[in-house]
């Protein structure tokens, strides 16, 4: 699996099976959210039929721009045969994921990486 070196906002390392990214609390921000977004989609493609972890310990907000993207992440990494996972999740932006409904689309889990708590 080719693996870029960390991007602003991403930090990324390979695990068993998986592709671990944890963007920074910035990287969905408005400023930010297009290049992240857009890293993302380039990963998803490469990573194939491989799982894509989106830990998200570290974003405590996301914006109706932020959910588009991890929508559109996620049926990117089902077309080329992946899925996407995220984890790491903080009660604000689960209960923004939640009231959106996005928790029957998105395979989310809540807390830290190892929390088996799913939506």
């Amino acid at each position: 699996m080719p693996l870029h070196p960390s991007q602003p906002f991403l930090h990324l390392e390979a695990a068993s099976g998986a592709a671990v990214v944890r963007p920074t609390g910035a990287a969905f921000q408005e400023p930010n959210v297009d290049r992240t977004g857009e890293r993302l989609f380039r990963l998803a493609d490469e990573l194939g039929p491989q799982t894509l972890q989106l830990d998200l310990v570290e974003v405590r907000f996301l914006t109706s721009l932020g959910l588009a993207k991890l929508i559109a992440l996620h049926k990117r990494a089902a077309n080329a045969g992946g899925r996407l996972t995220l984890t790491g999740v903080c009660p604000l932006v689960y209960e923004v994921l939640d009231v959106t409904r996005l928790t029957l689309l998105l395979d989310v889990h809540r807390g830290g990486a190892g929390d088996a708590e799913a939506a």
